[in-house]
């Protein structure tokens, strides 16, 4: 009916009805083999409606604040480093760019606020974005592992090499798989034992090639990577069980939330691999200093051997002179 005020707060249709007004309301789920989405209906006066907007703005600006700064310094990484990638046409920053593209994009969505485009556009996406949200967090993986890599150098060890590689293939070849699997069938949330098991198997995948790395690249770089990785997987690990953590505990003493702890992860891991690619091209400019050096002082030693030449050449022509004149 026209007559019906509808507000439109990107998670909630409300409208106000007329004292012994009577209406019919229809709704509609997004997938009837998800039970994600479901739809309640209650009544309340204008002024608990305001001030429970109120309340969600204070309790949600916090997250929101912090899922605005996480984005916006990797949006910033992203388009600094694609500049100094195209400048120096370094695979390392391609790599690096993949890792941060494949963060932003995952964890965009991951907001609970509504007063934010973030927020608004999560309405919009998010049953898109549930059947591919896995397989673009393992796009992500496999992109931190190849970055990981090329950082300290190790796909020049073979056998490290195949390993990685094939770590790589399996993460993308999954990601395409479970992509795929849920867009068929129309799943937005994987069952709970196969997602833990996945998980694990993950985990071992990379400490494995963390450890091997660790253990068998020499590299000035490897600091870096271990940092990172001890970063990464532990807050990862963290994520994976704060909510039994939780459960234990309704009002723990101390909590993070799974989503702040990995957006703290990939924030911290972003500036460590922006150090550490900062401290590659020092010692790739240091190394050719050194190497413009050592060319200048052979460039001087040669110059100096030419020099002597050209002094015994002009010695020896004019003894072999003077014995011509004395023998005529």
């Amino acid at each position: 009916s026209s007559r019906f005020k509808c507000d439109d707060d990107d998670t909630s249709h409300g409208f106000s009805v007329a004292a012994g007004e009577t209406l019919t309301v229809f709704a509609k789920v997004y997938n009837e083999h998800s039970h994600l989405y479901f739809h309640s209906f209650y009544l309340e006066t204008p002024a608990y409606y305001e001030a429970s907007l109120a309340s969600a703005y204070v309790e949600g600006s916090p997250p929101a604040l912090y899922h605005a700064i996480v984005m916006g310094c990797l949006l910033f990484s992203l388009l600094f480093m694609s500049f100094l990638g195209w400048w120096f046409k370094e695979k390392n920053f391609l790599y690096y760019v993949m890792y941060i593209a494949g963060a932003l994009l995952y964890l965009l969505p991951k907001t609970n606020s509504t007063y934010s485009y973030a927020g608004k556009l999560v309405f919009y996406v998010m049953p898109y974005y549930l059947q591919v949200s896995e397989g673009l967090q393992y796009v992500f993986y496999a992109a931190y592992v190849a970055f990981g890599a090329s950082l300290v150098n190790a796909f020049a060890y073979r056998k490290l090499s195949v390993y990685i590689k094939t770590v790589i293939a399996l993460f993308l070849l999954y990601a395409i798989s479970i992509t795929a699997y849920q867009f068929a069938t129309h799943t937005y949330v994987l069952p709970s034992a196969g997602f833990v098991f996945i998980r694990l198997l993950t985990y071992v995948f990379c400490i494995v090639a963390g450890v091997w790395t660790v253990v068998q690249v020499k590299s000035p770089l490897k600091q870096f990577f271990l940092l990172a990785s001890v970063i990464f997987i532990g807050f990862s690990a963290w994520a994976a069980v704060s909510n039994v953590y939780r459960s234990a505990d309704s009002k723990p003493f101390f909590y993070i939330t799974p989503m702040v702890a990995l957006k703290t992860a990939v924030l911290l891991d972003s500036i460590v691999f922006a150090a550490a690619l900062g401290y590659k091209m020092y010692l790739t400019e240091k190394e050719k200093r050194r190497h413009f050096q050592s060319y200048i002082q052979q460039l001087e030693v040669n110059e100096q051997l030419v020099r002597n030449m050209n002094v015994q050449l002009e010695q020896t022509v004019a003894e072999r002179t003077a014995e011509l004149e004395a023998l005529s």
